[in-house]
Order: structure tokens, then sequence, then C-alpha cells
């Protein structure tokens, strides 16, 4: 069994795109424009942080006065909304405590903002469970740039042979592939799920509870 664990959290750990979902079209409407992108529509926008979803809500190529508007609009409904419906996905807690319980160390290495990842984890998973969580802080880059694992690595002395890499998602895959870190690739998240992002997983996971098994 590996002994530490680095999970993703929006689409890995817990389904977070219906609270998403309202921030982005609520503040799509507060901008002047219809605030009616899908639940389908915005789980492709997610993985990147939230400068790249808002320039995706916005067309993709939105002035630098459009963007900074849409995003003081969606920020705070980001942090506002999250928790609405946001929940572990089933059996994810029951596995988590499991490996917890097996010696394992749990971590989160999330593009969410570092405080709401900290409050959202607090808020939807047993106090205690996570030993480290590193989120994205303001003027870094998200990932797959390997600042955020570095600042994990150096605070709790993990070992790439020793640890595994949990998300769903390309950016995770690019994350952990410039880290030297195997994947195990979550199938209920956000990623697309093609040949380029199946490729190169040391384990496609169907459930949560395949993390039980040995990688």
């Amino acid at each position: 069994m590996r002994k530490d664990y680095i999970f993703d959290l929006d689409g890995t750990l817990a389904d977070t795109l219906p609270d998403i979902r309202d921030a982005v079209n609520g503040a799509l409407v507060a901008t002047g424009r219809e605030g009616t992108l899908s639940l389908p529509e915005v789980r492709g926008m997610i993985g990147r942080g939230a400068e790249n979803l808002a320039r995706l809500a916005l067309g993709g190529s939105p002035s630098d006065e459009e963007l900074s508007s849409f995003l003081k609009e969606y920020m705070p409904r980001y942090r506002d909304f999250q928790g609405r419906t946001t929940k572990p996905f089933p059996g994810m807690t029951e596995v988590l405590l499991s490996l917890k319980g097996r010696g394992a160390r749990l971590f989160v290495c999330t593009n969410k903002p570092h405080g709401l990842a900290v409050q959202i984890l607090g808020k939807i998973f047993p106090p205690g469970l996570f030993a480290d969580i590193q989120g994205l802080e303001e003027g870094r880059p998200p990932k797959p740039d390997p600042w955020l694992l570095d600042a994990l690595f150096e605070r709790n002395a993990i070992r790439k042979e020793e640890a595994l890499f949990v998300g769903d998602s390309l950016p995770d895959k690019e994350t952990a592939g410039r880290y030297g870190l195997p994947l195990a690739l979550c199938l209920w998240g956000y990623g697309n799920y093609d040949s380029a992002l199946l490729r190169g997983a040391v384990k496609i996971l169907r459930s949560p509870e395949g993390l039980l098994d040995p990688i």
C-alpha cells in the first residue's frame, strides 16, 4: 500500500459542480450576460483555476476589463455558494477513513483558492482527516505548475516512491507527470476521459473503493 495519497478536490473528492455553475451564472447575469450555462458546459471549464474558468465562461478571449469585472462578481459567489450542495462523492469518506486507518497519510492539492479549500474540506469531511492541504495562493500559477506539490513535499517529507496522485482531469495528469508521480484516475469526475487522459494512469478508478486495492 502507498504511504501517501495526494488528492485533487473538485471532481475527485467532492462534487462541487452545481455550486460552481450557480456562481458562474450569477456572475454572468451581474455583468449583463445571460446566465444560462448548463452543468455539462461548466464541467468542461473546471480544472485550471478560477481565472481560466472565467475566460471560458466569457467565451475564451475577454478583454482584461471584462475578465476583471466578471471575477469581481464571481469570486464572492464562488465563496458563498460552495457548500450549498457540495458533498463528497459516494463512498469517498469511508474509503479515506479506511486508508487513514491503515496508516496512510492523506493530502489535498487543488487549484481552488487555499482558504476556500480548507473551509470546504473542513465542512464536508471529518476533522483531522487530511494531513495537509495546499490550495492556490494569490499570485501563484495553478496546476500543473509544480509549486503546489513542492509546498506539500517540503512541509511533509513526502517521498515520490511512496506517493500516489489521485485526480480526474488532464491538469491532474500533467501535474503528476511533471512531478514523476503515478496517477490514479477517477472516472466519476470532470475530465473528458479521452485517450490522452486515460493513457498513462497506473490505475483507472470506477469508484473510490478502488483505492483500497494495491496500487
